[in-house]
C-alpha cells in the first residue's frame, strides 16, 4: 500500500471569518484531515502597514491551522493598493516554504481561485509538488468572463493537476471557455455538516400553513449571479397578491438590493420582505423550517451550503441548473429558467397550492441529502480522490 501524502490546503478564509467559503473550508479539510496530515494555511486579518506575522494552532494530531498576515485584500479607500496583493502572495509563499509546510512529495490543494489558488499555483511552480485546485461559484462566475482576471483564472487551472468543481454547472462552463482543462475536472459536491444535519432531522415534517406566512425565502448571500431579479419578480407576482412575506436567511449586498429598484434595507422591510441570520445550526435550521417554498434562482453558483441546508430542512426547493445535482435526485420539474419568471411563477405556486405535496417533496429533498450529501459521502470523495494523486 502506498503511503499517504502530507496536505497544505490552502484557503482565504477560515472560521472564525464569516461566510460559505469559510464554513466550506474548515468542513473538507477536517474531512481530510480525519485520515492524513494536512496543514490548512489561511490569511491573517491584520493591519496591512505592520510586519507581516504568523500563527497557529493543531486542532487535532493530524490537522494543524496557520495563519499568515496581511490579507491579501485591503480596506483603506484613502491609500494605494498596486502591488499590495502580489507582494503579499510571495510573502506567505516564502513563510510557508521557510516552515517546512510544503515539500516536492505534498500534495497542496487550492481551495478557490483567486488568492488562495494563485499562491497554489506558485507553491506547485516553485517546488514541483501536486496541485489540486477547488474552483467555486463566486470564481467562475465573477472572473471566467472579466478581462483583467480571466487570465490569472486560466494560469491557476492550467498549473493544476485536478480541477475540482462543486457541481456540473461549473465543470460545464469552465469546459466551455478553457476546453483543455475539461479532463482535468472532477466533480465533488459539498455536503451538510454533521452539526446541521443533526438539527435538520430533529425537526418535525413541513407543509403546514399555520408555521407562518413566510410562503418563500433563500438561504444564502445575495449577490448579481444570484439573480436578484427573479426574486423581485417573485414577490410581486406570488408573494404581495397571497398576503405573504419574503424571507431572505442570510446576507445581502445592498448594491444589488438598489439595482432591484428597492433603495435600501428599511424601503424592503416596509414592503414583503425581511432578512434573518442565526448563530447557531440549532437556530438556524429553526428559521429556514419556517418558510414554505425555497426558491434559488442562481445564473451561475456552486452547489452551495445553503441549498443543501433548506433541503435537508424538508423544505421543498425551485431552482435552477445551479442546483441541478440536488433537484434531478427528486424531481426535474422543479428545476427552471433563470431567465423565464413565468416558468419560475408557475412551479412555486403549484407547490404553494397544495400543503400535502410539499410535505411530500419536502421529504424527498431531506432524505436525498441524508443519502448523497453528508459528510461521510463528500470525505469518500475526497480521499479517493487524494489515492490518486498517492
Amino acid at each position: 500500500m502506498k503511503p499517504q501524502r502530507p496536505v497544505l490546503f490552502i484557503c482565504e478564509d477560515f472560521p472564525p471569518d464569516g461566510g460559505g467559503l469559510s464554513a466550506a473550508a474548515a468542513r473538507i479539510s477536517r474531512l481530510i484531515g480525519g485520515g492524513r496530515k494536512t496543514d490548512v494555511v489561511s490569511f491573517l486579518r491584520m493591519n496591512p502597514d505592520q510586519p507581516p506575522r504568523s500563527d497557529h494552532e493543531a486542532e487535532t494530531q493530524n490537522l494543524a491551522i496557520h495563519r499568515f498576515g496581511p490579507f491579501t485584500k485591503g480596506w483603506a479607500a484613502d491609500r494605494s493598493w498596486d502591488g499590495y496583493t502580489s507582494k503579499v502572495i510571495t510573502q506567505a509563499e516564502q513563510w510557508i516554504c521557510s516552515s517546512g509546510l510544503v515539500q516536492r512529495e505534498t500534495i497542496v490543494v487550492g481551495f478557490g481561485l483567486k488568492s488562495a489558488g494563485i499562491l497554489a499555483a506558485s507553491l506547485q511552480k516553485k517546488v514541483g509538488c501536486p496541485l489540486i485546485q477547488c474552483a467555486r461559484g463566486n470564481d467562475v462566475s465573477r472572473n471566467l468572463f472579466d478581462v483583467d482576471r480571466v487570465a490569472s483564472l486560466y494560469d491557476s487551472l492550467s498549473a493544476s493537476d485536478i480541477v475540482v468543481a462543486v457541481n456540473g454547472q461549473l465543470s460545464k462552463l469552465i469546459t466551455s471557455v478553457f476546453p483543455d482543462i475539461g479532463q482535468r475536472l472532477v466533480v465533488i459536491p459539498n455536503s451538510i455538516s454533521a452539526d446541521f444535519g443533526a438539527a435538520a432531522n430533529r425537526l418535525p415534517p413541513l407543509g403546514d400553513p399555520a408555521r407562518g406566512n413566510y410562503l418563500l425565502g433563500y438561504v444564502g448571500t445575495m449577490r448579481e449571479q444570484k439573480n436578484p431579479g427573479m426574486i423581485s419578480c417573485l414577490i410581486d407576482s406570488v408573494v404581495e397578491p397571497r398576503g405573504g412575506r419574503f424571507r431572505i436567511i442570510g446576507s445581502f449586498d445592498e448594491t444589488v438590493l438598489r439595482q432591484c429598484g428597492y433603495g435600501d434595507i428599511q424601503l424592503l422591510s416596509r414592503k414583503t420582505v425581511d432578512f434573518a441570520r442565526a448563530e447557531n445550526p440549532v437556530a438556524l435550521a429553526s428559521i429556514i423550517a419556517g418558510i414554505q417554498v425555497g426558491v434559488f434562482p442562481s445564473i451561475v453558483e456552486g452547489l452551495s451550503n445553503a441549498l443543501l441546508e433548506t433541503a435537508a430542512c424538508g423544505v421543498p426547493i425551485v431552482g435552477t441548473e445551479a442546483a441541478r445535482e440536488l433537484i434531478e435526485m427528486v424531481d426535474e420539474r422543479f428545476i427552471c429558467s433563470p431567465f423565464r419568471s413565468a416558468e419560475f411563477t408557475e412551479v412555486v405556486i403549484e407547490l404553494l397550492s397544495a400543503a400535502s405535496l410539499r410535505t411530500e417533496v419536502g421529504q424527498k429533498f431531506r432524505r436525498v441529502v441524508d443519502a448523497d450529501f453528508n459528510p461521510a459521502k463528500e470525505a469518500a470523495r475526497w480521499n479517493s480522490l487524494l489515492a490518486r494523486v498517492d
